[in-house]
């Protein structure tokens, strides 16, 4: 299985529906996220969101928020989902136990 990471750029109903599949498996208590939700996350100053796409079909979100601090800019990973139908130990592009930074994410240009 090949997997193709990016940074998206801008919110489409591709990203909306993908959203909606994927945010149930991260958690129960979150809201669905409409256009315009999408929307602000993506043009925000402080998000970098970034899919895995397996062919045509995102089967994951990554969100890196970054921080101006007086030592220097910071950036941590927050809700990273990644379907289900995608996982498994022939998956190798997504390990839980090294927390889903693997190459496939680090990989990708965010600047």
């Amino acid at each position: 299985m090949s997997v193709e990471t990016e940074v998206v750029h801008e919110a489409t109903d591709e990203l909306v529906e993908a959203f909606a599949r994927l945010l149930p498996q991260l958690s129960s208590k979150a809201k669905p996220l409409d256009h315009e939700a999408v929307a602000s996350l993506v043009t925000s100053s402080t998000n970098t969101l970034l899919v895995a796409r397996v062919g045509d079909v995102i089967v994951g979100t990554l969100t890196l928020v970054t921080s101006p601090l007086p030592s220097g800019p910071r950036a941590h990973i927050e809700d990273v989902v990644v379907d289900t139908a995608a996982r498994g130990p022939d998956q190798e592009w997504w390990h839980m136990e090294e927390g889903c930074v693997t190459e496939a994410w680090r990989t990708t240009e965010v600047a």
